[in-house]
């Protein structure tokens, strides 16, 4: 499974991904919680509900066990998953996530709360 990183979507990351391993793996790209071509739903947004809606659609296709890679936020979640389901991970990529606050850059967290869609670039609006 393949999880991307917060304000993208599942192809837009991982579209060089898919296109080199398409032939040799089975992979799945989700688009996590509003975002991409997920459906925009008022439960909150958590890296845990993250994990959990990821063991959902695993469980709807019947999935025991899967390998994971993900990126930033999607690392950040998987990270999650695997702390909650351990027994549902076969392997785990994590690139670029984070475990703690204070391992961002300063300030990060002051210009993520005063963003809005209207100045997201345009390759983010278009996956978020």
């Amino acid at each position: 499974m393949l999880i991307h990183g917060g304000g993208s979507s599942g192809f837009f990351d991982f579209e060089e991904t898919v296109i080199r391993l398409k032939d040799r793996y089975q992979l799945i790209l989700l688009d996590m919680q509003n975002h991409g071509r997920s459906e925009h739903r008022a439960v909150p947004e958590t890296f845990e509900q993250d994990a959990r809606d990821i063991i959902a659609v695993l469980d709807y296709l019947a999935i025991d066990k899967a390998s994971f890679l993900g990126f930033s936020n999607g690392a950040t979640t998987i990270l999650k998953l695997a702390s909650l389901f351990p027994d549902r991970v076969n392997k785990l990529i994590a690139a670029s996530g984070n475990t703690k606050r204070e391992g961002l850059l300063d300030g990060f967290f002051d210009s993520m709360s005063a963003s809005t869609i209207e100045v997201m670039p345009p390759y983010l609006k278009e996956n978020f």
